[in-house]
């Protein structure tokens, strides 16, 4: 055992602490290779992390209650996110996703009445459209871009919708969390919040840089739209990955 101004710290826990310092630096290397390091401003207030390493992402709890409206784009074959979000908050989750084996997933698992699954995709117009499936078979994240990790020869028509247009269905006037997670498309994506007029107070995306042409330049410009619309980022993975925005006119309360 070593001690430390009265305190006993373990080799164990010395251990621990390396394991951990030596998987931010990996990851750091990770960021740097596949274009995902980028630097800017981050908001300094409250986060929290909900669901698992692997699909999780940080959120302002400050404002999340049980009338929360939350949106989940892109589930695949996790939902550690919904789950534990429904579970800490008691809200509802509208989740969506029209990959074939995210679809499957879903609907021979048993998640709770609170996850309300809609197998349709979200995209910037409304309709079928054609839809990549990842070359990987054994993968479950395809794409509406032709992408490094899927098929030209392996397509299938889905049915997608716009946010407003589902927004309207459910009567929702405001989302308090949009999570997106879809392979690529979240670029236009933002692109389509930055020409429409959704009210979001927070909004939880995964980059995707190393799948689209000029990756890491289009995630800096996405960021500033993002920023234009008053959604500050205020938290980033340990993965610099998942990105965590909040809408400003909810946190100038908190600084005042």
């Amino acid at each position: 055992m070593l001690k430390f101004q009265g305190f006993k710290i373990s080799s164990r826990s010395k251990i621990i602490q390396k394991s951990i310092m030596l998987k931010k630096v990996i990851n750091i290397f990770k960021a740097l290779y596949r274009g995902k390091l980028i630097y800017f401003k981050r908001l300094n207030i409250s986060k929290r992390w909900i669901g698992n390493d692997y699909g999780g992402f940080y959120i302002h709890p400050n404002y999340i209650n049980s009338n929360s409206i939350i949106y989940s784009i892109g589930i695949g074959e996790d939902i550690s996110f919904d789950l534990d979000i429904i579970e800490k908050f008691h809200c509802n989750v509208y989740g969506f996703d029209t990959t074939p084996r995210s679809v499957d997933f879903v609907e021979k698992g048993n998640a709770p009445s609170k996850f309300i699954f809609n197998s349709i995709g979200v995209a910037d117009s409304s309709g079928v459209r054609e839809f990549f499936l990842p070359i990987n078979e054994s993968h479950v994240s395809g794409s509406l871009l032709k992408t490094p990790i899927v098929s030209d020869d392996h397509k299938v028509l889905l049915k997608f919708k716009t946010l407003d247009d589902i927004m309207k269905s459910f009567k929702h006037v405001h989302i308090d969390i949009l999570k997106i997670d879809i392979e690529g498309f979240e670029y236009l994506l933002i692109d389509y919040l930055f020409t429409n007029n959704i009210k979001i107070n927070q909004l939880l995306i995964e980059f995707h840089p190393d799948l689209v042409e000029k990756g890491k330049s289009l995630t800096k410009e996405s960021i500033l739209k993002l920023n234009s619309l008053g959604l500050e980022c205020f938290a980033v993975s340990d993965s610099f990955s998942e990105f965590s925005f909040i809408n400003t006119k909810i946190t100038a309360n908190e600084n005042s």
